[in-house]
C-alpha cells in the first residue's frame, strides 16, 4: 500500500502500490529494498511497460539506483538535516483534588530519528504526588533505544533502561540489553 497525505484533507489515503502508474518527487526519500538496501534521494517510478523490473528509480547524491517497484518495502520522507527528520512529543498534565488536598503532576517527552544507516529514540517520563499528611511519591525513568542497519535481515541493537521510583524503594534500577 502507499498512504498519501496532503495539505488539502487530513488523514492519508492508501492505494495499491502495484496498481501506481507513475511517481516523480522533487523532495528527498528514504528507500527501504526487499534486499535490505536503504537508500535516500529522489524517487522516481514510470510504466512499468517501458522498463519491466526496472521501473522504480532511487536517484542519490552519489549514483541511480534502479529497480522493480514490486522490491519496494517502504518510503519514509527524508528531511534536510538532522533537526528536520527528528520526530518527538511532549506532554504534562496537572490533576488536583481539594477534597484531600492530593496533587499529581506526569510529563512525558519522547523523540525518534531514523535515517538509512541507523536510527535512535529516547524517552522521559516523571510523575510526582502527593497529599497533605501523607507520603510523596516520585517516579523518574529514561528509556533509549539505538539500532545499526546491517544488511536485510540484521541489525545492532542496544537499549537501557533509567528508573527511580519512591514507590518501589529504588534509587536507580540500570537496565541495559543489546542484540
Amino acid at each position: 500500500m502507499l498512504y498519501i497525505s496532503t495539505d488539502y484533507f487530513s488523514g492519508s489515503i492508501g492505494v495499491d502500490w502495484l496498481e501506481v502508474d507513475r511517481i516523480e518527487s522533487i523532495g528527498d526519500f528514504q528507500v527501504t529494498l526487499q534486499d535490505g538496501k536503504r537508500l535516500s534521494g529522489t524517487i522516481e517510478k514510470g510504466s512499468a511497460d517501458e522498463l519491466p523490473d526496472k521501473d522504480f528509480r532511487v536517484s542519490t547524491p552519489e549514483r541511480e539506483v534502479r529497480t522493480a517497484a514490486r522490491a519496494v518495502v517502504n518510503i519514509e520522507s527524508q528531511k534536510p538535516n538532522f533537526w528536520r527528520q527528528l520526530t518527538g512529543s511532549v506532554d504534562f498534565g496537572i490533576d488536583f483534588t481539594s477534597g484531600n488536598s492530593q496533587t499529581s503532576v506526569n510529563s512525558d517527552a519522547g523523540a525518534n530519528y531514523l535515517s538509512t544507516k541507523w536510527m535512535g529514540a529516547v524517552s522521559f517520563t516523571s510523575s510526582f504526588s502527593g497529599q497533605s499528611g501523607a507520603s510523596k511519591a516520585n517516579l523518574i525513568e529514561v528509556q533509549t533505544l539505538d539500532g545499526v542497519f546491517l544488511n536485510r535481515n540484521s541489525f545492532l541493537m542496544g537499549l537501557g533502561d533509567f528508573l527511580h521510583s519512591s514507590q518501589q524503594n529504588l534509587t536507580l534500577r540500570t537496565t541495559l540489553g543489546g542484540g
